[in-house]
């Protein structure tokens, strides 16, 4: 990734003249922001923005998106790492715990929607909290209890949403 230094009003003209980014897509950071991408020949333009606060980088390759994304969104914690990571490169970059690490586990929830968008979030409890798991087979029991109940789309929604346990 390079790194290059512009003014405020140098990349406001840039963003200006390059118009419509090519890409926009929401990036989990310790809050919800968006993010958009200019291509520049070669490179990319990033700009990640998460309530009042914009990071702009250039980024040499498109593969490289993904690293600066992860780079400008500093997680809380390691959850929220692995919903980020999860959110950008897609669920198959999160390694799934296996059973045998001690815990606690998590269960992370990927909803499919049109137009080839995922979202990917930790299940909660009754206060909005990740739920937490004492062991592998206590989380496997939950997923088998809500995955064989019947399913209604949300809005948007193209399919039922996948189920990933991993481990803290």
């Amino acid at each position: 990734m390079s790194s290059i230094t512009l003014t405020h009003s140098q990349v406001s003209y840039l963003v200006d003249r390059l118009g419509e980014p090519d890409e926009v897509f929401d990036a989990v950071c310790t809050a919800y922001g968006r993010a958009a991408a200019w291509q520049l020949g070669r490179s990319w333009l990033l700009a990640v923005t998460a309530g009042d606060q914009t990071i702009y980088s250039v980024v040499d390759h498109v593969c490289d998106l993904a690293g600066a994304l992860e780079e400008a969104c500093e997680p809380a914690d390691h959850l929220d790492w692995l919903v980020n990571r999860a959110n950008v490169r897609g669920i198959d970059a999160v390694q799934p715990a296996s059973g045998d690490e001690p815990g606690p586990f998590y269960i992370l929830c990927t909803r499919h929607y049109y137009g080839h968008q995922d979202m990917t979030a930790a299940v909660t409890d009754c206060a909005g909290l990740p739920r937490e798991f004492a062991s592998y087979e206590e989380a496997a029991q939950y997923i088998a209890s809500i995955d064989g109940d019947e399913y209604r789309l949300v809005h948007g929604e193209c399919a039922r949403p996948e189920y990933a346990i991993v481990a803290m």
